[in-house]
């Protein structure tokens, strides 16, 4: 016997395929092909970006829109209002100006750390106000009714008030509020 492998003749021989950078094994795509993945990768891109912003976004603005002011109750003569409470002093500086109006049943308190003079006055309003002072015991020290808008740049003080409380005008009246009267708040 021969160690000589036997000659196959008519048969072609395949040979392996040549690697290189053009033929590896991320498919080639027609020109038309790669000008559609292009675009998906730019718009999933994009997408990316529009979601991320949206995200970012919402974080922001989630505490703004979604935002509720603490309140406090206050019941008198059989009556609830709600008080909406500014206790920061952008809170206190904004308090109820620029709002167009006010429910009959709401109010804002406006409280501070301790009793000393508070002044206020009607600036950016746009309807009219009864304004309450009150002194640490919750007791009224000072009563302003139906004050307007256009009485601004005037000034409304009292001395040793802790917490303000303005209403829509006349409910004090309507409440039978009085100067020495204490509330429950």
């Amino acid at each position: 016997m021969s160690n000589k492998m036997p000659k196959v003749t008519g048969a072609k021989t395949k040979s392996a395929p040549k690697i290189t950078e053009s033929s590896s094994r991320v498919p080639q795509h027609s020109g038309s092909q790669r000008t559609h993945l292009a675009w998906a990768i730019k718009y999933k891109r994009k997408l990316l970006y529009g979601i991320g912003i949206g995200i970012a976004l919402l974080a922001v603005l989630a505490p703004a829109v979604f935002y509720k002011a603490p309140t406090a109750r206050l019941d008198v003569a059989g009556h609830s209002i709600t008080l909406e409470i500014a206790h920061t002093d952008a809170e206190r500086q904004a308090g109820l100006s620029g709002r167009d109006t006010m429910a009959e049943n709401q109010g804002m308190v406006f409280t501070f750390e301790e009793s000393s003079k508070q002044c206020f006055w009607m600036k950016d309003m746009k309807f009219n106000l009864d304004i309450i002072f009150l002194d640490s015991n919750h007791q009224i020290v000072k009563l302003y009714h139906n004050l307007s808008p256009q009485s601004y740049p005037k000034s409304y003080c009292a001395s040793d008030t802790r917490y303000v409380i303005e209403l829509n005008a006349g409910q004090s009246a309507k409440l039978g509020l009085n100067i020495g009267q204490r509330l429950s708040i």
